[in-house]
């Protein structure tokens, strides 16, 4: 099981719509099992699915940690704009650093840790940005990937 508070997380975050699973999955575009193996415990949302549950009001930083408030509306997390090509960029650049220094420290990843770790990254990136804070460093990146990876 990937993790059972995210999939306890994304089980309010159903209720909270409203809805079957399937139904979820069709009004945020995912496939249709995609949202059952989130409650499964078996997937973790990518950074697209996250920025789609963003738009909805969810804060990604409790959807994927628990911390902060659920709802983005009662003060979580950054205030990201819909879904663009500069942000999905990012996620990618994101996903990449994962890659790079997980390899460089000897880590061997799942796909899903990875897309894990990317999305927390991404989600550090682009705190820092909205803060006018430089981007991060590369040792702040380790730092990064070895909190979230233990």
């Amino acid at each position: 099981m990937a993790n059972q508070g995210l999939a306890d997380r994304m089980k309010l975050i159903r209720e909270q719509i409203g809805g079957s699973q399937k139904s979820v999955s069709q009004k945020l575009d995912l496939g249709a099992t995609t949202w059952q193996n989130y409650e499964r415990g078996l997937n973790y949302p990518n950074g697209e699915t996250l920025l789609r549950l963003r738009q909805e009001g969810f804060n990604p930083t409790w959807i994927l940690t628990g911390e902060g408030p659920m709802r983005m509306a009662d003060g979580g997390g950054t205030d990201w704009t819909s879904p663009n090509r500069k942000t999905l960029e990012l996620l990618n650049d994101c996903l990449d650093a994962v890659r790079e220094v997980t390899a460089e420290l000897g880590m061997q990843l799942t796909e899903d840790q990875v897309a894990i770790l990317g999305s927390a990254l991404c989600l550090a990136e682009l705190e820092e940005r909205s803060r006018g804070r430089p981007p991060l460093r590369h040792a702040q990146v380790i730092q990064l990937i070895k909190r979230y990876a233990a």
